[in-house]
């Protein structure tokens, strides 16, 4: 099972600088493979590969004057803006064809300095997690973290970390995998970050309360607890309100409490 945990995380004024660096070659990155996407489709030419953006924009990129600084980052925050992008046409492509469900997908779009909102994605080659309750991030240092919940598991191999800006809060978002009591395999659940301390039922007592039920519904249901009609429902006449199956006579009592004296339902 997976699960994301959200918290909040304080740089001091040096690695607020590299973060901002960091967001702005992600940015960069971003922009420049889906420029030359779009420019190939406009020309008519065929669908610009993964490989090909990586060569021309990370490793070839970094030897000119232009782009020199992308070196001063870590490779990792590259190629994986590279592979957001080709996550978001997939989507696109999906919808298109009618793969993907729920609404429809557009296409990629530039993103701009002026937004807001500014994320990376690194994995576990870029961070790891200190014995002093800090954070390692590549090319930054050890973030200072909130920990408002306790870490069911250390993070694995496969393990993925985002960090958003918003505004002036750092959100460190990571996913960890536990496993299931019953083996089976559930929805990756979304835990945000919450005041106070772990356990409080002010921020993510829903999402908590829901893992259990969707681990509910992996096993069998015990006999009567369906809300279909079987044949061991048994319904009389005093209740017509309640649906029974069909062939079925009334009998003459539903329930050691219904009586003839008892007030009809419905």
């Amino acid at each position: 099972m997976l699960l994301r945990y959200s918290y909040w995380a304080y740089p001091d004024a040096s690695q607020c600088r590299a973060l901002a660096k960091a967001f702005g070659c992600a940015r960069v990155v971003w922009n420049d493979c889906l420029r030359d996407r779009r420019e190939a489709h406009a020309a008519g030419l065929p669908y610009v590969t993964s490989g090909e953006l990586s060569r021309r924009r990370i490793t070839q990129a970094k030897r000119t004057e232009e782009r020199a600084w992308l070196a001063e980052m870590s490779a990792v925050v590259l190629q994986q803006s590279l592979r957001d992008l080709d996550a978001a046409y997939k989507s696109f492509f999906d919808s298109i064809k009618g793969k993907r469900r729920g609404r429809k997908v557009g296409p990629p779009r530039y993103k701009s300095k002026k937004d807001r909102r500014q994320s990376i994605r690194l994995n576990t080659n870029a961070f790891s997690l200190r014995g002093d309750g800090t954070v390692y991030v590549a090319k930054v240092g050890s973030l200072k973290v909130r920990w408002s919940r306790r870490l069911p598991a250390a993070p694995d191999h496969n393990a993925a970390c985002n960090v958003l800006a918003e505004g002036r809060r750092i959100v460190a978002a990571g996913r960890v995998e536990t496993s299931n009591a019953c083996g089976a395999r559930v929805r990756r659940v979304h835990v945000p970050a919450q005041r106070g301390e772990a356990g409080s039922p002010r921020k993510g007592q829903p999402t908590q309360t829901g893992i259990p039920g969707l681990q509910a519904r992996e096993h069998v249901k015990p006999l009567g607890s369906s809300p279909f009609p079987s044949e061991e429902h048994v319904f009389c006449a005093r209740h017509p309100s309640s649906v029974k199956p069909l062939g079925t006579e009334p009998a003459a009592t539903c329930s050691p409490r219904c009586s003839p004296n008892s007030p009809t339902r419905g």
